[in-house]
């Protein structure tokens, strides 16, 4: 129910399944005191740590499914067909410079105040659904053809989506700031 301490070594830590990992801390958060980071890779992994997460390293699996609820998802690599991280009060952050974040087929981010506010999220991803608010903006950088169901950002912030391939947008909505879509092929906003 408290915190879980996942690596107290400076060596990585490897976990590993053939079905499902949880890694649940309902009331506390997930991190490292240790140099070392913690991999994760399984058929499908569930996160939930409301006063935050901080594996320091990769997660990989069928299904992803991170949820929190206070502070800033320090995102680094996942690698999923399916990826959805809901973070109830901050923003999802790049912090692994310009290696690619999210490896996936659909991906489903929603966040309280920016997704890749101050450096967008780098992605190979197919589709993408996202949703955030506050004055965080939303930034998306992909690799690949692309289908975007739905971005909104009820805030003021802007949504900025950079895609290398074709770019489909199906529906972009801001309460306050702008939006702007640039794509290396087709590109058709408004399905």
């Amino acid at each position: 129910l408290g915190s879980i301490d996942a690596n107290t070594t400076a060596s990585a830590i490897d976990l590993a399944a053939t079905g499902n990992v949880t890694l649940n801390a309902s009331q506390g958060r997930i991190y490292r005191t240790g140099t070392g980071v913690t991999n994760v890779t399984a058929a499908s992994t569930s996160i939930n740590a409301p006063l935050g997460v901080d594996l320091g390293g990769n997660v990989s699996g069928a299904d992803i499914d991170v949820t929190w609820t206070t502070g800033d998802y320090q995102l680094t690599t996942l690698t999923a067909t399916n990826v959805t991280l809901n973070v109830t009060n901050g923003g999802i952050v790049d912090t692994n410079g310009s290696a690619v974040n999210i490896t996936a087929g659909s991906v489903t981010l929603n966040a309280a105040d920016g997704i890749g506010s101050s450096k967008p999220i780098d992605t190979a991803i197919s589709t993408l659904t996202a949703t955030t608010g506050g004055t965080g903006h939303l930034q998306i950088n992909n690799t690949g053809n692309l289908t975007v169901t739905s971005v909104q950002n009820t805030g003021t912030g802007n949504i900025v989506l950079t895609n290398s391939g074709n770019l489909t947008v199906n529906s972009a909505t801001t309460a306050g700031g702008t939006f702007a879509a640039n794509a290396t092929g087709a590109l058709v906003t408004g399905g």
